[in-house]
């Protein structure tokens, strides 16, 4: 938790100084990178071309939310590389999800602020804009990584200029896992999803695609747990939001503490139910001081609900046919 409030607090105050709120957006790219160092032990050149890979990602799906099968396409296709990453070892699995998430995230947030109906010259500046601000935040986060490098002591041969080029701290990533039954179920799930969020037109799709894919990645017997989990979140801690929004002063810098607490849910709190109730009531009290209106926090728990109930239903008739198909 403190190696990301050295992350974000700087970022925060960057914000606020400059008043430009592409910093918040873009501080999601650096946590991200800062993770995936300390869950999967990337070292700083690894951090680095995880950053290119979600900025590339974002890339992709931002533009090709502009023609609504080629993003069903694209996000299919890189929901189901993120988890069949799990299938060279589990720690893997957390690079590739923690990739996909903000790039999803990243592209439907943009591109819902600006619309898909704008021209073409208008849409392209819109999305290049945050670029340097995501790469920002990359250096950031390598940077408090490479002094960690620095300051730490080793007893081995490793020379500090290899230490920081190497893509991972060991070659071991944990065991392998058989989840062809898996990536089945997420690639369904995520063509049902984005299928829907494009032909409705749903709000914050991210959050029905994300949440399909979440219930569906979840272990076999626990998916239902998983989708409670995020329904109750949603139910409980968006209401809780909005309520504490409508008695709380409107004003840049809570709007921003709410969101900077969002994003450290991901890290400050371990137990998972705790986590997606406090971040969706973050969230929620985010988007109420904002100014927007309550509907707009109200739709995730719809979203939430829609997207978890399709990633269950694709997880249970996969391991079904896997099952019969073994039987055979």
């Amino acid at each position: 938790m403190a190696r990301a409030l050295l992350l974000l607090v700087p970022i925060l105050t960057l914000s606020r100084l400059t008043g430009n709120e592409i910093w918040l957006q873009a501080a999601i790219v650096g946590l991200a990178c800062q993770l995936t160092q300390e869950r999967a032990g990337l070292a700083p050149f690894g951090m680095l071309l995880q950053g290119l890979a979600i900025i590339a990602g974002y890339l992709l799906l931002v533009f090709s939310l502009r023609e609504p099968p080629l993003f069903v396409i694209t996000c299919t296709l890189m929901a189901a590389g993120a988890i069949r990453l799990d299938a060279a070892g589990r720690k893997l699995r957390t690079i590739g999800n923690f990739t996909y998430i903000p790039s999803l995230y990243l592209a439907c947030e943009i591109s819902d602020k600006l619309g898909k109906g704008a021209d073409p010259a208008t849409y392209a500046a819109f999305v290049l804009a945050p670029l340097p601000y995501m790469l920002a935040t990359v250096m950031m986060a390598i940077f408090l990584a490479g002094l960690e490098h620095l300051t730490q002591r080793r007893h081995d041969d490793i020379s500090v200029a290899r230490r920081l080029v190497r893509l991972a701290n060991s070659a071991d990533f944990g065991a392998p896992s058989e989840n062809g039954a898996t990536v089945v179920a997420v690639m369904v799930a995520v063509v049902l999803m984005t299928t829907l969020v494009e032909w409705q037109e749903l709000g914050s799709g991210q959050w029905a695609i994300w949440s399909a894919v979440s219930v569906a990645t979840a272990e076999v017997g626990a998916n239902h747990q998983k989708l409670g989990s995020r329904v109750f979140g949603a139910c409980v801690g968006v209401p809780v939001g909005i309520c504490l929004g409508s008695i709380t002063s409107h004003s840049a810098l809570t709007c921003d503490m709410a969101i900077l607490g969002s994003v450290m849910t991901l890290v400050a709190l371990k137990r998972y139910i705790v986590a997606v109730t406090v971040r969706y009531g973050l969230t929620a009290l985010a988007i109420t001081l904002s100014g927007q209106t309550a509907s707009i926090a109200a739709e995730r728990i719809v979203n939430v609900i829609i997207g978890g109930c399709v990633g269950i239903i694709c997880a249970y008739c996969a391991q079904f046919i896997r099952r019969n198909t073994e039987s055979i």
